[in-house]
């Protein structure tokens, strides 16, 4: 799975001062970038283990509580880090 969730951060996300990634909206992602290629969705405390450090290593941000979406505050996710959704061949 590690190899997987290195794929997607790398891949599939980017670098964006302001922005804000949800772990809720990266989970939903990566389950989806999962289901393209055929593969079971994993447990979100799991995606959340493998891809933190992964996210940490790329874009040097931590996963935080705190958060500010919308109307939403609390959230956990992380700052300065955007899903560009690009589909990835297998």
């Amino acid at each position: 799975m590690e190899r997987l969730c290195r794929r997607f951060v790398e891949q599939m996300l980017t670098s964006e001062p302001g922005s804000v990634l949800g772990l809720v909206e990266a989970y939903a992602a990566f389950n989806e970038f999962l289901k393209l290629q055929n593969l079971a969705e994993v447990k979100r405390s799991d995606f959340k283990a493998a891809v933190a450090p992964l996210i940490a290593e790329q874009f040097n941000v931590c996963l935080r509580n705190d958060l500010k979406l919308g109307e939403h505050s609390g959230m956990r996710g992380w700052k300065n880090v955007r899903y560009v959704g690009r589909t990835v061949p297998g």
